[in-house]
């Protein structure tokens, strides 16, 4: 979004006013007529005042000019063949790691990190009285994490914040969805739920060591008879080349549909037929004779996209749906067999050849060390959050509504309960919050605003897969190459 287009959120802000004096009237100033000139406010509030307008500068100034039409940099950052590069480098390293981490002909038993110790909260059998006491935790410490999700989604990051991908409404879109306020609540509340299900299950097995409870009441935080070469290969390898041949998939299918909307900052930049002369996406794009011509788009290049995406947009679901049918079934069929086959000589035999542990003929093997998964692990991640700085809407995401979700003819899921089970839940939550107040379930209250209704935008969905990715490469570093010794 260019920066003239974009709203000075600076002149928004709650604690701001000015008058025709040029002075500035805060609503939480006590005392007077509420007028306090710039010099005369206290020092710690005009110090909160500058920190605000700078906060404010720099999300319309700075990140405002991450786009492709303001920069050269980030025009050859944002560049299709760039973006289509960093998908591929990604899933050939995911290859490289997994495939060739000696942890994938261990028959171990794995570690798990927050993923273990959630599955044995939920799933770990025990004595009646003891699971009900667990359960009931967990439920409690859930009810939590949801109360603090909202309150980070809509206080936080929407309000405050003003990011168009967490629910705010810029003013762009007048078909807006009433729904929209709660894009990126969902991911928000998950990660709130799981990250409170994780410490207080920590905090609970820590009190009954101290206690000394019997162990066998005490949550483990293994993987439940996972191996570390399940783990590398059945789990997280095919996990996450699932979520990396859909990012590819889906970025091409973002790009096209993006050239179509004229107003998109992926258009202008590199689609459209009118980026010569005095006009600001001339100045963007890389010159003639310059040390960035490798990223030139001729009249030539800009007309093929423009045929490509009037092509694809008849075809899309069709051509998207292909696409995943190629890639998923042979490289779901190809792991499971690898996996298969070390299993059955672990199994079996008892041991794997030295000289093949941790090593694949298809990689060099004085490469395949652990310095270099390890630096594959890093670039991976950083590629990972290099695919959504590359989106062509990114930081705002304010044109998420217009771009469908992948292999679909939709822009957005949206999750409602019926309306009979949506009255019920909301006497429910009223009648417990003000029944027992006291023991503070009054963030009941906030349950009917997100679970009978759950909106997800194209973006989001889009870009879940990412989020999978770097989940399992964080899963990586601690559960395979920080504790794993061959």
């Amino acid at each position: 979004m260019p920066i003239e287009q974009m709203p000075n959120y600076a002149k928004e802000d709650p604690a701001q006013e000015e008058n025709e004096d040029g002075k500035i009237k805060s609503g939480k100033a006590k005392g007077g007529d509420g007028w306090q000139s710039q010099q005369s406010s206290p020092t710690g509030r005009t110090r909160r005042n500058s920190l605000t307008q700078l906060r404010y500068t720099m999300q319309n100034e700075f990140l405002g000019g991450s786009s492709p039409l303001h920069s050269r940099f980030w025009w050859c950052f944002k560049h299709p063949v760039t973006r289509l590069a960093t998908c591929l480098f990604n899933l050939l390293c995911n290859l490289y790691v997994y495939f060739g981490d000696p942890a994938s002909f261990s028959n171990a038993k794995s570690y798990g990190t927050m993923v273990g110790d959630i599955y044995h909260g939920l799933f770990q059998p025990d004595e009646p009285g003891w699971l009900f006491a667990r359960w009931l935790l967990m439920f409690v410490l859930g009810g939590l994490g949801t109360w603090l999700g909202i309150i980070i989604q809509q206080k936080i990051l929407r309000d405050k914040f003003h990011l168009v991908l967490f629910g705010f409404d810029n003013g762009r879109n007048p078909n807006r969805d009433p729904l929209a306020y709660q894009d990126g609540a969902f991911l928000v509340v998950g990660a709130c739920v799981c990250g409170i299900w994780f410490v207080g299950l920590k905090v609970y097995a820590l009190v009954l060591t101290l206690a000394h409870v019997d162990p066998k009441h005490v949550p483990d935080s293994g993987m439940y008879g996972w191996t570390f070469a399940g783990y590398n290969l059945a789990l997280a390898g095919l996990l996450t080349f699932i979520g990396d041949w859909w990012t590819l998939g889906s970025v091409v299918d973002q790009m096209l549909q993006a050239i179509n909307l004229p107003e998109d900052d992926g258009h202008k930049a590199y689609a459209s037929s009118t980026a010569k002369g005095t006009d600001a996406r001339a100045e963007a794009a890389p010159k003639e004779g310059t040390s960035w011509k490798c990223c030139r788009l001729d009249d030539k290049g800009r007309a093929t996209l423009r045929w490509l995406a009037a092509k694809w947009q008849p075809y899309r679901v069709l051509l998207t749906r292909l696409w995943l049918l190629i890639g998923w079934p042979p490289m779901i069929y190809f792991m499971l067999s690898y996996f298969g086959g070390i299993m059955a000589v672990l199994n079996n035999s008892g041991a794997v050849d030295e000289a093949r542990v941790g090593r694949m003929n298809t990689w060099n093997k004085e490469w395949n060390t652990e310095y270099m998964r390890m630096l594959a692990g890093a670039l991976v991640a950083f590629g990972n959050l290099c695919i959504v700085a590359q989106d062509w809407d990114f930081p705002n995401f304010s044109a998420s509504d217009d771009v469908k979700i992948m292999a679909v003819n939709f822009s957005f899921i949206k999750l409602t309960m019926p309306a009979c089970c949506k009255a019920c839940l909301k006497s429910f939550t009223q009648a417990c919050a003000r029944n027992l107040p006291k023991i503070g379930l009054s963030f009941l209250l906030h349950f009917p605003a997100l679970a009978p209704e759950v909106y997800i935008s194209g973006k989001w969905f889009n870009y879940f897969s990412i989020i999978f990715g770097l989940v399992f490469d964080w899963a990586y570093w601690f559960m395979t190459a920080l504790c794993f010794r061959p």
